[in-house]
């Protein structure tokens, strides 16, 4: 035996360096499987977003796809929050970035252009799930926790339903998830001291450049950030949670064969003992340093970010509008307007609504667990709750409102439904799963395949009719006549040879020509419309005579029409259509629609979009010659 060493000792250092060596094979594991999940839950919303056949409202199509497209490729429909400036391009430039990247790749076929907006958002979409798995894990200290408000995000018919799609309402969630993870983030392990206070101070300045952002791509959105980042930046037991790894620190001596504690000698620590104290240490030193320098902030340096970026997406959007704008200011102006010129134009409901009817469809079967996650929270993870409910206050205060706008809010139903699954027990956690997934699955494929598809159905109709009119050397015209941009436009389409003519339907309150539309729509004039939409609508028969008749006399009748079947059942609409041409070529189912009790039977109706098309609209040259010369005769 050599003089200095232990009896065994030897075989404790062995030992020692196996442990590790099968530690470090065991964190490789686990950091391998994590990377597969994370690239499956991409190619999961991947295949939602492939999945979404439906249209479930206009502003997804004209305030994203068509608006990117517009960008991309030159030309395409500005609908009036694009003339009046409302809207910024923060949303919208990376969908156009990415279809210009099509189009010089010469592989902007009309059907990428259509879906590749959507593409974008899913993977969005995808980051944010896994963004608010880190985010809720490391809030609520468990990383069950964390797993299972991703399984909660997953199966909400909602997210499923909504969330790929191209809204800033989506977008806006993303970024809230991504700012959420940013700043209850813990310290990445394996950083040393001076990385650790570099990271601690450059966090809230990144966090302060994100919510700048979230706040041009939806203004809407700014007392939720500043909320959220109050909540998880001012709590000190929060800042401590965020300055430590998230697996528990390993303080106990390690085991020995027979089970029992091996019991520290007089001697110097244990290795494992060593690195929990430094790290603990540094932890607490660092914290200490934060709460020093809690009451002198850096405003200056903390606000620089935020000012960079609002200052950047404003020159841009001044150039893309080639004038001086501000996008934000607008939004809010209009927004915070009341009557019914303003937002109201486009519907209302009760002040109530929100917590009393959306937020309960929306959750579902996950309703209760949101109840059970709040009440098995500590007071302090409570405080989340205080970001979301503002946003509600908020939204309920104004009369419009759309489940769209509870994108935002759902990140955090998801936290505490997740903290409610994960103190069942695994039997009762997966009868709960199983209730969850069997009953939004069904919502979920029924309104993303189902519930109105007929607009994305009647596009990919009309891009085959393009098809066919381009080889004839023709182009193509359709009148839209729906009410207030029901179909998509020219990003469906996706061709130079399309021209549409839209019916439009800007509120009042943004001010209108009383004189041109009585000059346009004299049928109407004892309606007091306010616009396109409203004036053909108040009198769609005399409308449409006169609209077929003006094109006729100027030789610019359309190729094509698309109306729903209501508007066709009216006599005189039919019957100007006939004469003037047009046949019907495909019905598209679009809704079932409740139309009152008939009696003892329900009255079910079923709402089509149906495409008409003039006759000899994209036969060749020489086949209208002729069809026209046996006509004249």
């Amino acid at each position: 035996m050599e003089v200095g060493t232990a009896p065994g000792g030897g075989e404790g250092e062995e030992r020692g360096e196996g442990e590790r060596e099968g530690n470090v094979l065991l964190r490789m594991r686990v950091a391998c499987i994590g990377r597969r999940i994370d690239v499956l839950v991409v190619l999961f919303r991947l295949l939602n977003a492939s999945l979404v056949w439906t249209q479930f409202d206009p502003d997804e199509f004209w305030q994203a796809h068509e608006a990117a497209h517009r960008l991309a490729f030159g030309y395409g429909h500005r609908t009036w929050e694009w003339t009046h400036a409302i809207r910024s391009h923060a949303h919208v430039l990376p969908l156009a970035l990415t279809i210009y990247l099509l189009r010089m790749l010469r592989l902007d076929s009309p059907a990428a252009v259509a879906w590749a907006p959507r593409a974008v958002q899913a993977i969005a979409s995808g980051a944010a799930d896994l963004c608010l798995r880190d985010f809720s894990a490391a809030y609520f200290g468990s990383a069950s926790v964390g797993n299972m408000t991703l399984i909660c995000s997953l199966c909400c018919w909602f997210t499923w339903y909504a969330g790929v799609r191209a809204y800033s309402s989506s977008m806006e969630a993303t970024l809230i998830c991504v700012i959420a993870k940013h700043m209850a983030a813990p310290v990445p392990a394996g950083y040393s001291a001076a990385g650790q206070r570099a990271w601690w101070h450059l966090r809230p300045r990144l966090g302060s450049a994100l919510i700048a952002l979230t706040f041009l791509v939806r203004p809407s959105s700014l007392p939720l950030t500043l909320t959220l980042s109050l909540v998880l930046g001012l709590s000190a037991s929060t800042r401590y949670q965020m300055l430590r790894p998230l697996e528990p620190t390993m303080t106990a001596a390690p085991s020995s064969k027979d089970g029992s504690a091996q019991k520290a000698s007089t001697g110097a620590p244990t290795g494992l003992h060593c690195v929990a104290e430094a790290r603990d240490s540094a932890a607490k030193t660092l914290l200490s340093e934060a709460d020093a320098s809690s009451s002198t902030v850096d405003w200056a340096a903390l606000c620089f970010p935020a000012v960079a970026v609002v200052c950047v997406v404003t020159l841009i959007d001044c150039a893309l509008y080639n004038r001086l704008v501000l996008p934000a200011i607008g939004f809010l102006r209009f927004n915070l307007q009341s009557g019914a010129g303003a937002s109201e134009y486009y519907g209302t409901h009760p002040w109530h609504w929100y917590v009393v009817g959306a937020l309960p469809a929306i959750l579902a079967a996950q309703a209760p667990l949101l109840a059970l996650g709040v009440r098995a929270a500590t007071p302090r993870q409570r405080w989340l709750l205080a970001p979301p409910t503002l946003l509600l206050l908020m939204l309920s205060s104004r009369p419009h409102k759309e489940l769209r706008f509870l994108l935002p809010v759902l990140p955090f139903a998801f936290c505490f439904c997740g903290r409610a699954l994960a103190g069942l027990g695994a039997r009762h956690r997966t009868t709960v799963l199983v209730i969850i997934a069997s009953t939004n699955a069904p919502i979920a494929l029924y309104l993303s395949m189902v519930h109105q598809r007929a607009p994305v159905a009647v596009m990919a109709a009309l891009r085959s009719e393009s098809v066919a009119c381009s080889s004839a050397t023709q182009s193509i015209s359709v009148d839209l006549l729906t009410r207030c941009h029901q179909t998509p436009g020219h990003a469906f389409l996706h061709g130079p040879n399309v021209t549409l003519s839209i019916l439009d339907c800007a509120p009042p309150s943004l001010g209108f020509d009383a004189a041109s539309l009585a000059q346009r729509f004299p049928e109407a004039r004892g309606s007091r419309c306010t616009n396109d939409c409203d004036c053909f609508f108040a009198a769609p028969g005399a409308a449409i005579r006169r609209r077929m008749r003006d094109a006729l006399r100027k030789h610019a009748a359309p190729s094509h029409v698309v109306l729903f079947d209501e508007l066709l059942a009216n006599a005189e609409v039919s019957r100007t259509l006939r004469k003037t041409g047009f046949r019907e070529v495909l019905r598209f189912f679009h809704a079932i629609e409740w139309d009152g009790w008939d009696g003892w039977s329900p009255g079910w109706r079923f709402v089509d979009l149906v495409l008409l098309r003039r006759r000899g609209a994209c036969a060749s040259k020489r086949k209208r010659r002729r069809r026209l010369g046996s006509h004249v005769e």
